[in-house]
C-alpha cells in the first residue's frame, strides 16, 4: 500500500514527465505502463504523454542514426566507441548533478534547523558563561579573590 501511494503521488505530481522519461529507460516503458494502469492514471493524459514520448524517441533515434551513419560510415568502431564514451560521460554528469542537488538540499535543511534552534542554544550558552573583564578574568570576582583561585594563584 505504501509503494502504491508513492506511485500515485508521483504520477499525480510529475505524470507526463515520468511517462516521457521512462520511454528512454530500458524496461521503463513497460513498468510505467503497468503502474499507470494499476493506479488508475487518467487515460487521456497517459495517451498524450505516451504519444509525445514516442515522437521524441523516434526523432532522436532517427537523427542519431542518420548523423552517425554518415559520420562513421567508414569507421563503425569509432562510432561505437564515441557512443559508449558519451553514454559514460552523460551518466557521470547526471549522477554528479543529482548528488550536488541532494547535498545542497540537505545543507539548506541543516541551515534552517540551525537557524531555528540556534538562538535558543546560544542564549543558554551565554547564561552559563560568566562575563569576562579586559584581562580575561571573570568580571566582578577579583575583589572576592575568586579569579586568583581560578587561575591557580
Amino acid at each position: 500500500m505504501r509503494r502504491r501511494g508513492w506511485a500515485e503521488r508521483s504520477l499525480h505530481r510529475f505524470g507526463a514527465r515520468i511517462i516521457i522519461g521512462c520511454r528512454f529507460i530500458p524496461g521503463g516503458r513497460t513498468a510505467i505502463t503497468l503502474t499507470c494502469g494499476m493506479v488508475g492514471y487518467p487515460r487521456r493524459r497517459f495517451v498524450g504523454a505516451t504519444a509525445c514520448a514516442a515522437v521524441i524517441w523516434a526523432s532522436y533515434a532517427f537523427f542519431i542514426g542518420r548523423l552517425g551513419g554518415k559520420a562513421f560510415e567508414d569507421r563503425p568502431w569509432a562510432g561505437l566507441l564515441l557512443a559508449l564514451g558519451l553514454t559514460a560521460v552523460i551518466s557521470v554528469l547526471i549522477e554528479a548533478i543529482r548528488r550536488a542537488w541532494v547535498w545542497r538540499r540537505s545543507r539548506q535543511e541543516r541551515a534552517r534547523a540551525a537557524e531555528q534552534a540556534g538562538p535558543q542554544e546560544h542564549t543558554r550558552t551565554r547564561e552559563r558563561t560568566p562575563p569576562l573583564d579586559a584581562r580575561g578574568r571573570v568580571a566582578g570576582t577579583a575583589a572576592l579573590g575568586l579569579a586568583e583561585q581560578r587561575d591557580g594563584r
